[in-house]
């Protein structure tokens, strides 16, 4: 009978993905809101988390809603809990509320939302209910798939 050679698997290796946190930062003054958005993202990717600073300033009148759509000029704030045709609200699957406010907190939201197309801008809608000026931040964090 023939001894067999003992099976020697293949070395496993990570390929490195692109990780990338892209920064939103603006002054928005009292009563009024406004939309920003990232470059085109051309790659596949998934949204990893999203981050926001809410200060002892934003006194909960600050709202930010994560948006993602295939159009910059799609996006109006007719209907910001939802968005028009073409643009979808990240958290709204899991949340009839989809959006988030604060008072003195780092709010870090955890997801793994995937855009297996690419294509895609993400924009951040923030609205300011409140009587004074604000300076907000807020970061979205992806991975290319």
């Amino acid at each position: 009978m023939r001894e067999l050679k003992p099976f020697k698997a293949p070395a496993f290796e990570l390929k490195p993905r692109r990780v990338v946190t892209i920064p939103f930062r603006a002054n928005l003054i009292a009563g009024s809101d406004e939309c920003v958005a990232t470059n085109l993202i051309t790659y596949p990717f998934r949204i990893i988390e999203v981050r926001m600073i809410f200060t002892d300033d934003a006194n909960h009148w600050i709202r930010h809603m994560w948006l993602v759509g295939r159009s910059l000029s799609a996006f109006t704030v007719a209907t910001p809990a939802q968005g028009p045709p073409g643009i979808d609200n990240i958290f709204q699957r899991e949340s009839p509320a989809a959006d988030f406010s604060g008072k003195a907190i780092i709010r870090v939201v955890p997801c793994a939302v995937e855009f297996p197309e690419g294509m895609m801008y993400i924009h951040l809608h923030t609205d300011n209910t409140g009587p004074y000026a604000y300076d907000y931040a807020a970061s979205v964090t992806i991975e290319a798939m």
